[in-house]
């Protein structure tokens, strides 16, 4: 059964905006999640990548790039929980 919705361009308009303000809260609790795991965990990640990479330097770009792939990788939905 197909419903047809008429709506103005108005209601349209509203409705945009909405999912637009509903995407950047989502984008805004994603943010914030991450930021929690980072100030958490970096440190024990930093002593970690220390111990097998011996340098301080590399150690920090691994824990970057830790956080990028986790960033990258996480499916919005988890990150919510």
């Amino acid at each position: 059964m197909v419903q047809t919705v008429e709506q103005s361009g108005w209601e349209v308009l509203s409705l945009e905006r909405q999912s637009q303000t509903e995407k950047k809260e989502e984008q805004k609790n994603r943010t914030e999640k991450l930021t929690e795991l980072f100030s958490t965990y970096s440190d024990e990640i930093l002593r970690m990548c220390f111990l097998y990479l011996k340098d301080y330097q590399l150690a920090e770009d691994a824990v970057q790039e830790t956080y990028l792939r986790v960033f990258c990788t996480q499916p919005e939905s988890r990150m919510q929980n």
